[in-house]
């Protein structure tokens, strides 16, 4: 699957996105990166830990609003730069719980970031 986009954009949305599954988890958390053919137009990328999960009071969309968070040294800024990351390519982002436990975040990208514009 390729995608045709800022190769510094999504390693900062990664990167800000695995640094948060770990610091929500603490030691022993395991992340999962997968990639989805969502449709000849997107690909998805899914980020899942087993972590504590996200608190119900921040789904679906307040967990990317600036300062807020659920991490007790949390500053709130971190998600939402992703959101704005991940919104400037052209993409959307989704989170919520995983039944199992943990957390489940969902970034969809167009392929072609020229066709998005």
């Amino acid at each position: 699957m390729i995608i045709n986009t800022d190769p510094a954009w999504i390693e900062h949305i990664l990167e800000n996105l695995l640094l948060n599954a770990l610091e929500a988890g603490g030691p022993g958390t395991r992340v999962q990166i997968g990639v989805v053919d969502g449709s000849s137009r997107f690909v998805d990328l899914e980020i899942v830990d087993n972590g504590p999960g996200i608190p119900l009071d921040l789904l679906p969309e307040r967990l990317f609003q600036i300062f807020k968070t659920g991490k007790q040294n949390g500053s709130g800024i971190g998600l939402w730069q992703v959101k704005q990351f991940v919104e400037s390519l052209g993409g959307t982002i989704a989170a919520e719980n995983v039944a199992v436990g943990g957390a489940k975040f969902v970034v969809r990208l167009p392929r072609d970031r020229a066709a998005s514009e």
